[in-house]
């Protein structure tokens, strides 16, 4: 038996700790959620039972987080892959836009948002605990 998530399939008995790509349309959508407003994110870690996880979001041109602001128990991080992120953190008073090869770290319980203003999609990889 096979899992499939996103365009990665692994056989957990065997590489429970990787994820290959597959290729196909259909096992794309297979971990992906549509948080509408034009964000959509997917799963990329092979598993979400240890102490952190990846998605990659991909951020169509004028997307946002919208105003309700994002509050997660667990610490994140970024890394942008594509295309322009700006990120709001509760407590500063000016947005920060990371660029294609920024970086950035959210503590946890800080409530923030996000929007890609640019006229062009992002993607982001986020890693969370």
């Amino acid at each position: 038996m096979k899992f499939i998530m996103k365009n990665f399939t692994f056989a957990p008995c065997v590489r429970e700790y990787a994820a290959r790509a597959a290729g196909g349309h259909e096992v794309w959508r297979a971990r992906t959620l549509d948080y509408g407003g034009g964000i959509t994110v997917v799963l990329v870690s092979p598993s979400m039972s240890s102490g952190f996880s990846m998605l990659e979001s991909q951020l169509d041109p004028g997307a946002t987080s919208r105003e309700r602001p994002v509050d997660d128990s667990g610490e994140q991080g970024g890394f942008v892959l594509e295309g322009k992120l700006t990120i709001w953190l509760e407590g500063n008073e000016e947005p920060v836009t990371q660029r294609a090869n920024d970086s950035f770290q959210l503590p946890a319980r800080r409530r923030f948002r996000y929007a890609n203003f640019a006229d062009a999609p992002a993607r982001v990889l986020w890693d969370f605990t």
